[in-house]
Formats: C-alpha cells, sequence, structure tokens
C-alpha cells in the first residue's frame, strides 16, 4: 500500500489506484505520552492487522517532544519512530496527529510544555471540558480570539 499519494480527491497507492484507509487512535495523554507505556506493541498491531485495519492516527505530543524550548527528546521521538515502524511492518500507515487538548496540564489538558504557558495572576478555577474554553479566566487571557490572531499574522481584519 505504501507510498501513498493523492489527486485533487482520492488518496491513491503507487499504482494510482484510491486507498481507503480504515483505522483508529492511538494516543496515550499521560506523561511520557508514548504508546508502548500503555501495553501498545506488535501483538496489538498484528491484531489490528489481521482484523482489517490498516491506518493509525499516531498522537503525538509537543509537551513530551520538547521539554523545554529548542530542547528535543531524542527518546521520545525514538519511541513514536518505532511504533511507525512497528505498524507498517504489519501493512498499518501511521497518520501522525500533533494532540493539543485544552493546551497544557494547567488546563487539566495535555498538548503544550509548561513552558509555552505564560505566567499570570489570573484565577486558574478549573471548569473541566469543553467549559474551560468558555468560562476559565487564564484560559481566556492565554488563548487569543481567532480574528486577533489573524490580525497580528496579516496586519487586517
Amino acid at each position: 500500500m505504501l507510498p501513498l499519494g493523492g489527486t485533487n480527491t482520492w488518496i491513491t497507492d503507487a499504482s494510482g489506484r484510491f486507498v481507503v484507509l480504515y483505522g483508529l487512535n492511538q494516543l496515550y495523554k499521560f506523561p511520557r505520552y508514548e504508546p508502548s507505556a500503555d501495553g501498545f506493541g506488535d501483538d496489538d498491531t498484528a491484531f489490528l492487522a489481521a482484523s482489517g485495519f490498516n491506518a493509525v492516527r499516531l498522537g503525538v505530543f509537543w509537551t513530551a517532544v520538547e521539554l523545554q524550548p529548542l530542547t528535543y527528546d531524542d527518546t521520545y521521538l525514538a519511541s513514536i519512530a518505532q511504533t511507525v515502524q512497528t505498524l507498517a511492518a504489519h501493512g498499518i500507515v501511521s497518520l501522525l496527529d500533533m494532540r493539543q487538548d485544552m493546551y497544557n496540564e494547567i488546563f487539566r489538558g495535555e498538548g503544550a510544555p509548561a513552558c509555552a504557558v505564560p505566567e499570570t495572576r489570573l484565577p486558574n478555577h478549573q471548569f473541566g471540558f469543553p467549559n474551560n474554553y468558555f468560562l476559565n479566566q487564564r484560559w481566556k487571557m492565554h488563548m487569543p480570539r481567532s480574528g486577533e490572531t489573524r490580525r497580528r499574522r496579516t496586519g487586517s481584519e
């Protein structure tokens, strides 16, 4: 099935035939954030392939990749690469998903490292998902509105 390519409409294989991906998510949302920490390995991959799956959306977490600014965790990246290789050995495509849920652990989520969360004295009352998006004052200060982001990037409305 590999390598995959595409047309304007379809994902295609090396022969130009369209490909339908049947898959599931593989995320481990707790520190170390790597699938093997949850016991995911070759036996699971073999089971998925035998069950007809040919794709896995594999979660990758910024907080595990970059512990400090410009300091990357090669061990974590190697574990993700190993999972990709294990899946590929069973004919399963990995779709890497740079995960972010509620931005950071301080908001009861995961994604960005602590060094990417600005300091503030605003209260950090927890309302849970998805209410933190709307009610948490610290979250609202931290995350600009989409229009503000667009104006900063482009200088236009």
